[in-house]
């Protein structure tokens, strides 16, 4: 990697700053044209709800099948735990892998009712609870940044992205090739963070095109989580299923990690195509 590209701004994050503007300059300039099509078609708001509350129904009863496949193997995890309150990294693992229970099952009752803003967050949280949960496994349970956690402060998602860097450019070495893993994990880390601290860039998911103010009806609710938080959606599901293979992995449990990487081969064909990687290979240019 080149070294200036670590004094350079995160090309992800300079996408979404250009998005914004555009999206702004969009609103703007399309307002006459929207109420032109409003006087013809009175019922489209409504139309469009409907098509967009259907196909978020369908794609959540997807998302929970894979969910509960999986479920059994969370709960698995207690086997290998004494006292849920010692302190280590099994314990500390199980405790992230609860809270990413808790986190999926209220994604899926908030995606259902349109409420896009709110399930980025829940996202968010997803993937920093599986970033510590690789960060800790990664270590030993005298780690000082275990112990940190376990006194109850706070373990910056920025060692985990490290972490994870390091670990899969160690994996490649041999290769003479440096994958910008941080640098990725931070731009997609961040965007998601526009939701949880309340930024405008995220608050404009919730600008109604057809009203021309805010969301309260949950129209573009609806619409935002049938083409944004889904996809995010579908790829945590995934990464969750990962951080599942990676914990079994790390205990040398051999048979559910098979078990788990069937279920993700099952569900998620498509991230193992040519096309997939392709767009990867793209993503990862970016930072080069």
């Amino acid at each position: 990697m080149n070294q200036n590209n670590s004094k350079r701004k995160n090309p992800l994050k300079v996408e979404m700053e250009q998005t914004t503007q555009e999206r702004i300059n969009q609103y703007k300039t399309q307002a006459s044209k929207v109420v032109n099509y409003l006087n013809q078609n009175p019922d489209a708001p409504q139309r469009q709800r409907e098509t967009d509350t259907r196909y978020v129904a369908v794609e959540i009863e997807k998302l929970e099948r894979i969910f509960n496949e999986i479920i059994p193997y969370i709960v698995k995890i207690r086997e290998h735990i004494k006292d849920v309150l010692d302190q280590n990294k099994l314990t500390a693992s199980y405790l992230l892998f609860g809270k990413i229970f808790q986190s999926w099952q209220a994604l899926f009752l908030l995606a259902k009712n349109g409420f896009h803003y709110e399930v980025m967050e829940l996202l968010r949280s997803i993937r920093e609870s599986a970033d510590l949960i690789f960060f800790f496994m990664q270590g030993n349970d005298s780690s000082p940044d275990l112990e940190k956690w376990f006194a109850g402060e706070i373990v910056s998602n920025e060692k985990a992205r490290k972490a994870m860097h390091d670990f899969m450019n160690e994996e490649i070495s041999k290769t003479g090739v440096t994958l910008p893993i941080s640098e990725i994990k931070s731009g997609v880390y961040g965007g998601l963070s526009k939701y949880a601290h309340v930024s405008y860039a995220a608050l404009l998911d919730s600008f109604n095109v057809f009203s021309r103010d805010f969301d309260f009806e949950r129209t573009a609710g609806f619409h935002y989580t049938r083409t944004s938080s889904l996809p995010f959606a579908y790829g945590d599901m995934y990464n969750t299923i990962t951080s599942l293979k990676y914990f079994y992995q790390s205990i040398d449990d051999k048979d559910s990690y098979e078990k788990l990487n069937l279920i993700s081969k099952k569900n998620f064909p498509k991230y193992d195509t040519k096309e997939n990687k392709q767009e990867i290979q793209e993503t990862i240019k970016k930072y080069l």
